[in-house]
């Protein structure tokens, strides 16, 4: 069975900042949220011709049965090892069994890494997805595809996430800059002396 995982991650699901109410005063807002499984915060100000007015907050929660959530870095550095770690979640109250799967590819759509794990999760419980990725040269970008699929009786659920990070050089541009006043004639010797500090990588010369 194929998944589709999600890929919007919007922070915001919507923004109407002009509503008018029908003739019982009520107001029919109808929005797609982002693909994100959370809870969102809803805000709104009403006020009459009169300039009357009133702020309304609530809640709106985007879950599945069985929910696949990513925990990834921002960014992640060439011949680094990453240890991708994942959430399978159940949100029914009966225990539900399956396969939680990753595939890593790079810039280039070449595959970097795949794992499979089989897990058991019992009502409301979690089950915890580590995998160690190593991070070649030259690959540009990362993108994670992680997806978990259960079947419980003749019903099946599946979710799944995929997200794309930056692969940074180790061969980093390293700048310093320090003030300094010569108000004799003559000359003036300036030693950098942080730059000392910096640590030293693999394939990087200071």
């Amino acid at each position: 069975e194929l998944v589709v995982p999600r890929t919007n991650f919007a922070e915001t699901a919507f923004f109407y900042p002009f509503l008018r109410t029908d003739e019982n005063g009520i107001v029919e807002i109808k929005f797609t949220a982002p693909e994100s499984l959370t809870r969102w915060n809803i805000k709104g100000l009403a006020h009459t011709k009169a300039l009357t007015s009133c702020i309304i907050f609530d809640t709106l929660c985007t879950s599945k049965p069985l929910m696949a959530v990513t925990n990834l870095p921002r960014f992640a550095y060439e011949s680094d090892t990453l240890l991708f770690s994942a959430k399978v979640i159940n949100a029914k109250a009966e225990k539900q069994s399956g396969t939680a799967e990753l595939r890593v590819t790079d810039g280039a759509g070449r595959e970097i890494a795949v794992s499979a794990q089989d897990f058991t999760v019992d009502g409301a419980g979690q089950f915890l997805f580590r995998f160690p990725v190593a991070i070649p040269n030259g690959a540009g970008a990362l993108t994670f595809r992680f997806v978990a699929r259960s079947q419980e009786g003749n019903t099946k659920f599946s979710d799944g996430e995929e997200r794309t990070i930056p692969v940074l050089s180790r061969r980093l541009l390293v700048s310093e800059s320090a003030p300094f006043f010569n108000t004799k004639s003559g000359s003036k010797h300036i030693t950098p002396t942080k730059i000392k500090k910096i640590p030293k990588y693999p394939n990087i010369n200071l």
